[in-house]
């Protein structure tokens, strides 16, 4: 490790103290304060997230070279994860819980964001892994987001709205190494969100629970999204298109079983 990466891993290290610090900070105090207060600290929270992380991806020795055309989708999920962890506090009841929640929302927002660090270099060696972890973290945090939109019970509009404002931001981050370049990326993460969108409206005005009308969002957005990607990785044939579509399918099947019990 040369002088220049030294430096960047000491720096990369105190800015991690520091947002880790001050994300556990924010979300504390999420737990007791009451709007409009909590939705201020959380704006603040958000953007401390999104400062940090760009400070910390630009001081990668590789990263004017190798970083995407569009570097503020290193901010998204890193974001995304700190506002639906104050949402899922606001929603969840139990200190033990919440507790728990607090913790794990903090080491997970730290491992994602190392893991963004070593996803800006191809030929990194835990690139592989970080890649892996930021896409199950994705879908982990659109499924969150989905249950806490279908629990508001907002009406069609603002449903469809909402689902589909979370997917094009989470497709992005899916996308955004894949693509080639912003343009590419915006456009399919946009028919991504608009299909996702649909199905949300639709959904409205169906006999569905909202525990139902969330895993069928996921599965949607399990599918299309790993369609597009395997298309950008030229390993889209009819044997993936089925794959994913079987994989849809089954959890389909699984909420029908369920609706008779």
């Amino acid at each position: 490790m040369n002088y220049q990466a030294k430096l960047s891993t000491i720096a990369n290290f105190h800015q991690l103290a520091i947002l880790a610090s001050v994300s556990l900070l924010g979300l504390w105090l999420s737990l007791f304060l009451q709007p409009p207060a909590a939705w201020i600290i959380t704006g603040i929270l958000t953007g401390v997230v999104c400062v940090s992380t760009d400070r910390m991806m630009r001081a990668h020795p590789q990263f004017r070279l190798l970083a995407p055309t569009f570097p503020p989708a290193l901010w998204i999920l890193p974001a995304l994860l700190s506002l639906g962890s104050v949402l899922f506090f606001r929603l969840v009841e139990g200190d033990a819980l919440k507790i728990g929640g607090l913790a794990a929302s903090v080491v997970l927002l730290t491992i994602v964001v190392v893991s963004q660090y070593h996803s800006i270099n191809p030929a990194d060696r835990r690139f592989g892994l970080a890649r892996f972890f930021l896409h199950i973290t994705t879908y982990i945090v659109a499924a969150g987001f989905y249950i806490a939109i279908f629990q508001k019970d907002l009406g069609p509009l603002s449903t469809a709205s909402g689902i589909g404002f979370i997917t094009l931001l989470l497709s992005l981050e899916l996308f955004r190494e894949n693509a080639g370049d912003a343009a590419k990326a915006w456009l399919y993460a946009a028919v991504v969100a608009l299909i996702l969108s649909q199905i949300a409206f639709a959904m409205d005005f169906l006999p569905l629970d909202q525990l139902a009308a969330s895993i069928i969002s996921l599965l949607a957005f399990y599918l299309f999204t790993g369609i597009v990607l395997n298309h950008f990785a030229h390993r889209l044939t009819k044997g993936t298109v089925v794959e994913f579509t079987v994989v849809a399918a089954i959890g389909l099947a699984f909420l029908y079983i369920r609706s008779f019990f």
